[in-house]
């Protein structure tokens, strides 16, 4: 629920607000990441109406707009009345990742870590440019130890010597260093071994976005877009829209919202997000 603290506290005052987390992180961890979304949803979509709800408003982020879309989908099945969808800045990314280090690179921007001291590259549009240079060359994929071979210009051989520098230090002692990292910059972690079970739920969390095969939404959605471009992974904006325009069956309502991907629903940014999403709600009750 981190990611959603500052929007939770505005909604709090418009009804009943129910948030979605990880309590189980053993279960979490144990279900096949292919199927961890469908199977989520179908639990999340069962408990909600147990406990009476008839009419929802269903808001999702990142990892949590996927699955926003499959509890709506579930619930309307059930006869409940989804009054409104709202993703934000949610994607599947459309190729596969076996690149351990950049679930690692990624959980550190996720967490505004200090990437240096991490040991990755700290220019961000460099590791994008690298992202996309191993896309070319194996379309659809971004193999284990890809980044390693890249040569051509400096800034992707620098980048290169940073994964093959971290690939020589075995997972455990990159994941250990990692957590000791976050402690000590105060980060959202309370001690190391929380600090690496959090990084395991991250992983199988991309990987199930990764993986993940959606269903068809009949109802109408609206997506809050970044205006920020994310350097990391280029592209992104025209990527999102396009996903969505491929799932959802009714009307597809885009709007770019402050902030890029990481920052879009933090303090500084959520105050124009919970405008769209409070409209929406109106527009809904309205029709």
């Amino acid at each position: 629920m981190a990611p959603y603290r500052w929007l939770a506290k505005e909604l709090l005052e418009a009804g009943p607000l129910v948030g979605l987390a990880v309590n189980d992180t053993s279960g979490y961890l144990g279900l096949p990441a292919e199927e961890l979304i469908p199977r989520l949803a179908e639990r999340y979509a069962r408990e909600l109406l147990d406990q009476g709800g008839e009419q929802f408003h269903i808001v999702g982020y990142c990892l949590g707009g996927l699955l926003a879309t499959e509890i709506a989908g579930r619930l309307t099945e059930a006869g409940a009345h989804v009054a409104s969808l709202v993703v934000v800045s949610s994607y599947r990314v459309p190729y596969q990742i076996g690149e351990e280090l950049l679930f690692e690179y990624a959980f550190g921007r996720v967490l505004s870590a200090d990437l240096g001291r991490m040991g990755f590259p700290t220019d961000e549009q460099l590791v994008g440019q690298a992202f996309q240079r191993v896309l070319a060359a194996t379309p659809g994929q971004v193999p284990d130890g890809a980044f390693d071979a890249l040569d051509g210009q400096p800034g992707l051989v620098e980048v290169a010597e940073r994964f093959r520098a971290l690939r020589r230090r075995s997972p455990e002692e990159r994941r250990a260093a990692m957590a000791r990292q976050f402690v000590d910059e105060g980060l959202a972690v309370g001690s190391p071994e929380q600090a690496t079970q959090l990084y395991e739920v991250f992983r199988q969390s991309f990987r199930a976005a990764n993986l993940h095969q959606p269903e068809l939404y009949a109802g109408d959605m609206t997506l809050l877009r970044p205006r920020g471009t994310l350097r990391f992974l280029p592209g992104l904006q025209a990527d999102m829209t396009e996903f969505w325009r491929d799932v959802c069956l009714g009307e597809l309502d885009v709007i770019d919202v402050a902030g890029d991907h990481f920052s879009c629903l933090d303090a500084s940014n959520v105050a124009e997000a919970v405008r769209h999403i409070r409209a929406v709600a109106e527009k809904s009750a309205v029709s």
